[in-house]
């Protein structure tokens, strides 16, 4: 442990053992080290150093006291397969929130159909960065990808995939994002 965190931990310990029963928060302003006290209250609980009293009312901040003498530490996390789950469950958890705010990675795919002409261009003509782009440089993108549409065989069927499946993101059958819901938006009214 670096020198100031010893230094730390040890006026914890004392202003601790004079008044028990502080959050984290309360103990990080009395000493004046903000932030750092839920930190370093955690890294002293693992050694038994202090422990946490649980307040029988739900949801509430954990309180701090100084462990007695002799006090065993919380039994910590060891099996390596359970350290693997919850790892890859946190992946693919944060992978998910990724995707629902850059919406879908979608490539075309058409498998069935004749040779697209996507097929040999750069998908991220179709599909823009995830950052800003520039409106004229989205305009000049956007219309050379539609110039592979042009005179695409897959066109139709490629379109009536990107309606039928509301995609949400990039240039699909020679139409982007905003032609498409114009599209589906008279289909709903014509219907």
């Amino acid at each position: 442990m670096s020198a100031p965190a010893a230094g730390h931990r040890a006026r914890v310990l004392a202003h601790l053992a004079d008044h028990p029963g502080l959050t984290a928060t309360e103990l990080g302003r009395a000493l004046g080290i903000g932030g750092q006290a839920d930190n370093l209250l955690r890294r002293m609980e693992a050694r038994a150093e202090v422990v946490a009293v649980r307040s029988p009312v739900p949801h509430t901040a954990r309180r701090w006291e100084v462990a007695v003498p002799g006090s065993v530490p919380p039994p910590r996390l060891a099996d390596p397969e359970a350290v693997r789950r919850r790892r890859e469950r946190d992946r693919r958890s944060q992978a998910a929130r990724r995707g629902r705010v850059r919406g879908p990675a979608v490539r075309i795919v058409l498998p069935s159909l004749p040779a697209a002409a996507c097929s040999t261009a750069d998908p991220d003509l179709f599909f823009g960065p995830d950052h800003y782009e520039d409106p004229r440089a989205r305009g000049r993108r956007e219309r050379q990808a539609k110039d592979y549409c042009a005179g695409c065989p897959a066109r139709a069927a490629c379109l009536a995939y990107a309606l039928g499946t509301r995609q949400a993101f990039g240039i699909w059958g020679g139409t982007d994002e905003a032609e498409r819901r114009t599209m589906l938006r008279q289909a709903r009214r014509a219907s």
